[in-house]
């Protein structure tokens, strides 16, 4: 473990970071996971740079823009990734991403559901639907993030999983493989696959049955009505969604 891993906590958030070169927009990225130490961004690493501005938009839309320096880059399965580890940070700075931080920790914690989907559209009209019955969700863009997650100290009972995942955050595994290892480490946890028109024949054709894998599949759009099926017979646990400050 890092000297910068043991000083802050770290975990996924839902935000992205525009990287800067002096004046020039080098592009937006995917936070996989940040700290007040750094962030892992998805995707493929600005050739030839060593340093970077970084604007990271957080959760309810707060700001921090600092200097940063490119520590790491790695591909696995074709999907690429890069660390950043901040240069510089103000306390107040610090204190933004640390809040934003702790929140995400707390939301893992109490959350009954479990989220796997990069589709940031899609993981806030879930969210929303998913807090009209009652629940707090919990979301992670990749499956390293899921596993990180459920190693913590959680109440997780059910996950819903993307069947595709469209970026680098899907974190070396696809829908199938994520729901392999939930009912193979996490078998009281109701598995509920989400599809697009066309995934559920994939699926099949890939030689799984989902009667063996999942207990409902979700299509994309969805009705309240449908995600209240989905849900099963699980026990809805009312709780107050943390506020957004």
């Amino acid at each position: 473990m890092s000297a910068e891993s043991r000083k802050h906590p770290r975990a996924p958030l839902l935000a992205t970071a525009v990287l800067h070169e002096g004046p020039r927009a080098i592009g937006t990225f995917r936070v996989i996971n940040a700290s007040a130490g750094g962030l892992l961004l998805a995707g493929e690493a600005p050739a030839q740079l060593e340093r970077v501005e970084v604007l990271l938009r957080l959760p309810a839309d707060r700001l921090v823009r600092a200097q940063a320096l490119i520590v790491r880059r790695e591909t696995q399965k074709g999907r690429q990734a890069f660390a950043l580890a901040f240069s510089a940070m103000t306390g107040v700075q610090e204190g933004l991403i640390q809040h934003a931080v702790a929140a995400a920790l707390e939301e893992a914690r109490t959350a009954g559901v479990l989220i796997l989907e990069d589709d940031l559209d899609v993981t806030q009209a879930l969210r929303e639907g998913l807090a009209r019955f009652g629940w707090r969700s919990f979301p992670v863009t990749s499956f390293l993030e899921l596993a990180h997650a459920l190693e913590r100290p959680n109440n997780f009972c059910i996950a819903f999983v993307a069947r595709r995942f469209s970026g680098p955050a899907g974190g070396w595994a696809d829908g199938p493989e994520v729901l392999g290892y939930l009912a193979a480490q996490c078998p009281d946890i109701r598995r509920v696959l989400m599809v697009d028109q066309g995934d559920l024949a994939d699926f099949e054709q890939r030689g799984a049955r989902p009667e063996d894998l999942v207990h409902d599949i979700l299509p994309k759009p969805w009705t309240d009505s449908r995600l209240g099926d989905a849900l099963g017979g699980c026990p809805t646990v009312k709780v107050e969604l943390l506020p957004d400050d």
